[in-house]
């Protein structure tokens, strides 16, 4: 499964734990950030020497959205990485796979990840009618959470500012400052919390390694209010 990483402001992690990353997810990453009021993307990368050399240089004191791909539905194609732009001033990444988003009959779709499919049928349309809705009100997040069920997305507008829906799903390190959509044994300042139910989608043997096999459920109660976005 995918994995996603957010760095908020003035944080950082050695690069062991990027290679780390990628070694588990390598078909192909990507990140995101904002600089002046506008938001940068960069993907495409297939290999880690290229991504490091890319990330590197960013600054440290703005908030820095990573993802490392695995693939589950899709092509390795650089449209099918992560992240991506829903319009100039608004990014998102995924964890996890979007049920029924793809049909399988229509030759175009072929190619795609569930996560594109995602953005072209739902996200780009719901932004194009109601653009005040790039700062997802309460009920957005809601439909939105209803769409990944147990998946994970982090959205990042022009501003810096980020939300993480199913950031629950995820973990935090001690100080609430840097979050991953999955955890590693090897990454020491992350602590497990509680187990959630893996989707089963993506996976031939219908089973989610290190999590236990259940039925998806979103709690209604975890859903992160729109005026939660993230301003460290």
């Amino acid at each position: 499964m995918c994995w996603i990483i957010v760095l908020t402001k003035n944080q950082t992690l050695e690069k062991s734990k990027f290679q780390n990353a990628w070694r588990n997810n390598n078909d192909g990453a990507g990140f995101m950030y904002a600089k002046d009021k506008q938001l940068f993307i960069e993907k495409g990368f297939v290999d880690f020497d290229s991504f490091w050399e890319s990330y590197k240089d960013i600054p440290e004191d703005i908030t820095r959205i990573v993802h490392f791909r695995k693939i589950s539905v899709g092509d390795n194609i650089a449209d099918n990485h992560h992240p991506f732009y829903v319009n100039n001033g608004l990014g998102f990444a995924h964890n996890g796979t979007i049920l029924g988003i793809k049909d399988y009959t229509k030759d175009e779709e072929k190619k795609f990840s569930d996560t594109y499919l995602f953005n072209e049928k739902i996200l780009k349309p719901l932004v194009r009618r109601q653009c005040n809705l790039i700062h997802f009100s309460k009920d957005i997040q809601w439909l939105i959470s209803r769409a990944i069920l147990t998946d994970k997305i982090v959205f990042l507008n022009k501003y810096g500012k980020t939300i993480i829906i199913n950031a629950e799903k995820g973990h935090w390190n001690t100080e609430k400052t840097i979050w991953t959509s999955g955890l590693s044994h090897t990454w020491e300042p992350f602590k497990q919390t509680t187990h959630y139910p893996a989707s089963t989608a993506g996976y031939s043997n219908g089973v989610s390694k290190g999590s236990p096999l259940g039925l998806n459920k979103v709690d209604d109660s975890k859903v992160i209010p729109y005026d939660t976005w993230l301003t460290k």
